[in-house]
């Protein structure tokens, strides 16, 4: 799933490349250069921002470039984690907890 930030609208994406500083896109829809983006993936969660998007004559699909800025790996496992740590809390009375989320 693929996300356009501030507004959230949800935008069919295909990871072709990734790497530790970009991501290589292909959609049928544009987006426009600058963009800000977040893809979620089962495992994952990045943010960056479209550096190019320019469209294939062949297909007609847009191969799309971003720039990460942040990506969060093994977000399973940082779930499972955090819900260890919260119930080890109440035991204890802690503090407010931090929730992690999958949408």
């Amino acid at each position: 799933m693929l996300q356009l930030l501030p507004d959230g609208r949800p935008v069919e994406a295909c990871i072709l490349d990734i790497s530790a500083r970009g991501v290589h896109l292909r959609s049928p829809a544009p987006l426009p250069v600058n963009a800000r983006i977040r893809i979620d993936t089962e495992e994952t969660l990045l943010l960056g921002e479209v550096t190019r998007c320019t469209r294939d004559s062949g297909s007609g699909a847009y191969h799309i470039g971003v720039h990460l800025q942040y990506s969060l790996a093994e977000l399973a496992e940082l779930e499972r984690l955090n819900r260890s740590l919260l119930s080890r809390d109440d035991h204890r009375g802690a503090v407010d907890p931090v929730l992690l989320h999958r949408k």
